[in-house]
């Protein structure tokens, strides 16, 4: 009697013990299907990719252009095509030229542009395959600015950026702010006096011609090319000025 009452308490425990491991395994089953769910439900709750575009501010040169890098950012998913207008002043401006830049290109995608309006043109870049284009520049803008533009600077405007992703749906777009910026340098044109001979110790009130009219308080450099001649060797043009006055000695 006591041998089967043992061999019953033995097969109790040994059933206790298969229930207690058979819920084991199925928690733990479950909490590893529970940490599956949970990370696809995470990226599935993560904001729709966004593409930001930014483009560069620039500085005019001496042959009247400036050029202007557009670049593409995003933390989640590249693009696979983009879209974006742009658009100047025309008394500033003379037109725009717009090239693939090497984010583009590295992903076998050209730009094309079309005119919307004398002052306006849409570019898209496209290629025949479903590369995506990764982080970077992705277009240079070459500014051709008016010559007889008087402006301290003017304002190339991005707007209305389209972005496609590999399957050819729409990613959500955006613009860096503060950008396009074209600016005018102010240099030194030409020292005039009103007269054609300084004495020795003779002092003359000339004139200093700028490029253009300042935007700002602009320190200007002076250069004197006939060692009989002194003065100032920086002066201060005023804002909204285009030239201002420096005493000239003779030697």
């Amino acid at each position: 009697m006591l041998l089967h009452y043992a061999v019953f308490l033995v097969r109790i425990v040994l059933l206790v013990v298969l229930l207690t491991s058979s819920a084991c395994a199925q928690t733990t089953t479950f909490s590893a299907k529970q940490g599956i769910i949970e990370k696809i439900w995470g990226f599935l709750r993560k904001p729709i990719s966004t593409v930001t575009y930014s483009l560069a501010n620039g500085t005019v040169g001496a042959e009247g252009q400036a050029t202007l890098d557009l670049y593409i950012a995003t933390d989640r998913m590249s693009p696979a095509g983009l879209q974006w207008e742009l658009s100047y002043d025309a008394a500033v401006v003379d037109g725009l030229t717009v090239v693939a830049g090497p984010a583009s290109l590295a992903a076998g995608k050209g730009v094309q542009c079309a005119t919307l309006t004398p002052t306006s043109l849409r570019c898209i870049v496209s290629g025949i395959n479903q590369t995506l284009i990764q982080n970077g520049v992705v277009a240079t803008v070459t500014v051709q600015t008016v010559s007889t533009a008087t402006a301290p600077s003017t304002i190339v405007v991005l707007a209305n950026p389209v972005t496609a992703s590999k399957k050819g749906t729409e990613l959500t777009s955006a613009i860096a702010p503060g950008g396009g910026v074209v600016t005018f340098p102010v240099v030194l044109v030409d020292l005039t006096c009103p007269v054609t001979e300084i004495e020795p110790n003779e002092e003359v009130e000339c004139t200093v011609s700028l490029s253009r009219i300042t935007a700002i308080d602009t320190i200007v450099d002076v250069l004197y090319d006939d060692e009989f001649l002194s003065g100032t060797a920086s002066v201060i043009v005023p804002a909204d000025h285009d030239s201002v006055t420096v005493i000239v000695v003779g030697h």
